[in-house]
């Protein structure tokens, strides 16, 4: 969803397991909570977009017991 948003020219700017809901499920992503969304031409969007993806990477990691850095070196 975090790249979907992007290509579609969107950084959520706040994208974390608190702005994200499962339906019970499990098939149905609602994602909430947009006011610090920007453009892919802002300035600093890399940046926000990898602030989003590491807030919910460190967030799914503690849940597999591992960490951010040793799953980004593993690639």
């Amino acid at each position: 969803m975090l790249v979907k948003f992007a290509q579609n020219g969107l950084i959520h700017g706040d994208y974390n397991e608190f702005n994200l809901m499962v339906d019970s499920t499990g098939t149905k992503l609602t994602v909430i909570d947009f006011p610090q969304c920007i453009s892919v031409n802002h300035p600093n969007a890399a940046n926000y977009f990898y602030r989003d993806l590491e807030c919910l990477y460190v967030y799914f990691s503690k849940l597999a017991q591992k960490s951010f850095e040793e799953n980004v070196n593993s690639r």
